[in-house]
């Protein structure tokens, strides 16, 4: 093999490794959160400052290892809710903030969430970004029964149709905490609300 044929192979290695970093996907709450910390990101629409001090608790999920040249992984999720946290663990501020994404829900009723948490999920997400490589904003719900098993994926806006596709298959995979009406299971939408930029 001459010297040529193996540099060119490292670089094309080198520019794989980097392109596949380029496009990591974090989640982010857009609420308030500076534009100009913005860039390379999926941000997540939910709401999360924090009353009392005026910040925002951020969650995070570094990448699986750090970009060439570098010892430090970037976060590739970064919520105002607990990533990790069933819908039954989180605190009461935190459940109210899930909460604050629907219209009306009574004292007795519970919203739909991802069974094991949102960290399986925008993760997925964030891999889908990575490959996509796309900028814009997206919204869809997922329809849950009660069993909290998914039944279809309404869209509402969405920056391309593959990473539609993409989130659709992600959430349809998904097994959910039924929500509750008044103390009993029953169906309910799931919303994802999403931009997506490109660091």
């Amino acid at each position: 093999m001459s010297f040529r044929v193996l540099l060119a192979g490292l670089i094309w290695l080198a520019c794989l490794s980097h392109l596949s970093a380029f496009g990591q996907a974090q989640v982010l709450d857009v609420s308030d959160l500076p534009k100009s910390n913005r860039n390379g990101e999926v941000i997540s629409a939910i709401p999360g400052a924090d009353k009392a001090n005026g910040t925002t608790p951020r969650y995070t999920i570094p990448q699986d290892r750090a970009e060439t040249g570098s010892n430090i992984r970037r976060s590739v999720v970064t919520s105002a809710l607990p990533l990790n946290k069933k819908y039954e663990e989180l605190s009461p501020s935190e459940k109210e903030l899930v909460r604050s994404q629907y219209v009306k829900l009574g004292p007795r009723d519970e919203p739909p969430f991802p069974m094991n948490g949102l960290a399986t999920v925008y993760k997925a997400i964030s891999v889908a970004q990575g490959v996509l490589q796309v900028k814009g904003n997206l919204s869809m719900f997922v329809d849950v029964n009660s069993k909290g098993e998914p039944m279809g994926v309404s869209v509402f806006d969405s920056p391309d149709p593959q990473i539609t596709r993409a989130v659709a298959s992600i959430l349809m995979l998904e097994k959910y905490k039924p929500a509750v009406c008044d103390g009993s299971p029953c169906q309910m939408g799931f919303p994802v609300r999403l931009g997506f930029e490109l660091r």
